[in-house]
């Protein structure tokens, strides 16, 4: 899974064909400069995705670590990968994403990287408990158990047809101290009732593990049932502080404030509400500006100015002057009211 998971998407992702495909075949070929550079805008990309593709990869490190301990580098290895390609097909690549906030990455913090330890707990107790995964348990010898014993002695095992001929006998010795196995479930995983994994629901008669291994099964299952109480009462936090929010504002300052006025800055920049569209190289604006707010947008066409992006205004265009239509209730205003810095001068008599 982490071998598949790192080298076909990985390669696929920085081999890039379809964004080569455009770029240079398509590209040379288009008949509009506008088809021309939608051919460059790079390959769309999710951010739900790349941390859904790397809390996999963590879950997986954490459900596996008892029988494959070696995972956990495994693990850091496959995140550093997907961070270093990444962070290459942000810069490089990938067609720039809309701003968003940190609400994902909080998300997964609270929520999945607390599951994901109370899962590490939980399986690192039932892959504990079920070793060595024979099924098998050691009853007594021979010679105790007094039964069976028409097996002591020398006997000849006839093993497959499809051997050669020298290999097809093997000769086995039985003695009477042999120890005797009988089948046993160890899988207490679909042993009804069996949560958390403890030693104690081994069957009677049929216990298979050392006293280390019931000091270690014991140790996680009871880490488990903590783990999971703390996780469930930090749900229960989440949930409470989110239906506060909804009733008293939870609104607090970072910083202070550099007495720097918005207006005077070089570059200023707002949220106006828009729409990506795959026919258009920029964005269609769905709302109305006026006000000399065209310079709050984070983007300028050299060839067209900001009207020709105006849904608001294609929508007079098409309806025309219909008094039942009104496109204020339809669209909102955003306009900029610039600062202006008035010198008063003085008049002498």
């Amino acid at each position: 899974i982490f071998f598949v998971d790192n080298i076909t998407p990985t390669m696929t992702q920085l081999i890039d064909p379809a964004s080569h495909f455009k770029k240079h075949f398509l590209a040379p070929r288009a008949k509009t400069q506008e088809s021309m550079n939608k051919c460059f805008e790079g390959t769309n990309y999710e951010l739900a995705e790349r941390y859904t593709s790397a809390t996999k990869l963590i879950f997986l490190a954490f459900f596996y670590n008892s029988i494959y301990p070696a995972i956990f580098f495994l693990a850091a290895f496959a995140l550093f990968i997907n961070y270093t390609v990444d962070k290459f097909s942000i810069m490089r690549t990938w067609k720039r994403a809309p701003k968003i906030g940190k609400e994902v990455s909080e998300f997964s913090r609270k929520y999945f990287l607390s599951t994901a330890v109370f899962v590490l707990a939980l399986a690192s107790s039932y892959f504990w408990s079920g070793f060595p995964y024979d099924n098998l348990c050691e009853q007594s010898t021979i010679a105790w158990n007094g039964t069976n014993t028409n097996y002591i002695g020398d006997h000849i095992m006839k093993l497959k047809p499809h051997h050669p001929p020298h290999l097809n006998k093997r000769e086995v010795v039985i003695f009477e101290s042999d120890n005797v196995y009988q089948y046993c479930n160890q899988n207490l995983w679909s042993t009804p009732g069996a949560f958390p994994a403890l030693p104690r629901y081994q069957t009677e008669g049929y216990e298979w593990m050392t006293d280390d291994q019931e000091f270690v099964t014991s140790l996680f299952g009871w880490t488990s049932i903590a783990i999971a109480v703390l996780v469930m009462l930090s749900f229960v936090f989440q949930i409470f502080m989110s239906i506060k929010s909804l009733f008293r504002s939870s609104y607090k300052s970072v910083g202070d404030d550099q007495l720097i006025n918005y207006s005077t800055l070089d570059a200023v920049d707002a949220y106006i509400p828009q729409i990506k569209s795959p026919v258009y190289t920029y964005p269609l604006i769905a709302c109305d500006i006026a006000g000399n707010a065209e310079v709050l947008l984070s983007w300028t066409d050299p060839d067209r100015d900001y009207d020709y992006y105006e849904l608001s205004k294609d929508v007079r265009k098409i309806l025309g002057p219909k008094e039942e239509f009104n496109h204020h209730f339809a669209f909102s205003s955003f306009t900029y009211w610039p600062y202006i810095v008035v010198e008063a001068k003085a008049v002498s008599n």
